[in-house]
């Protein structure tokens, strides 16, 4: 919609002026003095109009470029936020994950082992097989640290042309919830088998069940954790794609993402016990290292 056609009193009284030398003419017509007024009346009023459009284009323009400015902005603060989060989640499945995982599902092999070979194995020697794993296996994690990015809201901005990206950021966050959820829950079942510790130790049927358990805990922080990091890294590369097309003219950062050097490791290792889960199948559709 254009802007509505303004006029200065200045202007207003001059027309009106050369109107009224027309009207009092005897004749009717001053050539020589209605023509010329009502001329720069109306050149005057053409300036004004034309000086006053190009102020506002002016405006408009740095108000344009000020908001993109901010738009790269924020884009800038969720990339530094996502990569905080990435390095975050890396250390834990390095430290915590695959650890846990690795112990319990070796102690399992020992049960398993023992029941396939029964008159072999005593109890005395499941236990000595076990000890090596269930330190870890029993090892109680840290909820990881993970800053909350608030996609929909930050980058609003992004919905018209990248809504699948942003939308992809609500899964993150998803889950990254569902992952500090099931570590709390890992914490609080490894604290009701171990305090307070029974003075006999554990029986060999109890140290299996909890075994049991703690590998079905571990399929769901290998499947969390690996859709977090795999999420994290398609949207991290989805915002450093936008910032270098449709930023490209805007002044600002660009910040230049350096990946932790064993992600693409800590991926594999993930993807490989998932597949020994027999859960990768269900995910391999949606997800590729």
């Amino acid at each position: 919609m254009s802007a509505p056609v303004e006029m200065s009193d200045v202007q207003l009284d001059a027309i009106l002026s050369s109107l009224q030398h027309i009207a009092q003419h005897p004749n009717g017509w001053d050539w020589h003095t209605g023509i010329p007024t009502a001329i720069g009346a109306f050149l005057g009023f053409g300036a004004a109009q034309l000086q006053d459009f190009l102020r506002t284009r002016r405006e408009k323009r740095k108000e344009d470029r000020k908001r993109r400015e901010d738009e790269l902005a924020q884009i800038g603060a969720t990339l530094t936020a996502l990569m905080f989060n990435l390095e975050s989640a890396v250390h834990t499945v390095m430290q915590q994950v695959l650890p846990h995982y690795r112990a319990s599902k070796g102690a399992l092999n020992v049960f398993h082992s023992a029941a396939n070979q029964r008159p072999l194995w005593q109890p005395g020697l499941v236990h000595q097989k076990i000890q090596p794993f269930l330190q870890n296996a029993f090892r109680r994690s840290p909820e990881p640290h993970l800053v909350a990015i608030d996609a929909f809201r930050d980058l609003s901005f992004l919905v018209n042309k990248h809504a699948e990206l942003v939308k992809g950021c609500g899964w993150i966050e998803s889950f990254a919830r569902d992952l500090r959820f099931i570590l709390r829950e890992r914490n609080k079942l490894i604290d009701v088998a171990t305090v307070p510790a029974p003075k006999e130790g554990h029986s060999l049927e109890d140290l299996h069940i909890q075994m049991e358990t703690q590998v079905s805990i571990s399929g769901v922080e290998l499947g969390n954790s690996f859709q977090l990091l795999d999420n994290a890294i398609k949207m991290i590369e989805g915002l450093i794609a936008i910032q270098n097309s449709d930023y490209k003219g805007v002044a600002g950062p660009r910040l230049k993402i350096t990946y932790p050097p064993v992600v693409d490791q800590v991926r594999q290792e993930l993807q490989i016990a998932l597949e020994s889960e027999d859960i990768w199948s269900e995910m391999a559709e949606a997800h590729s290292v």
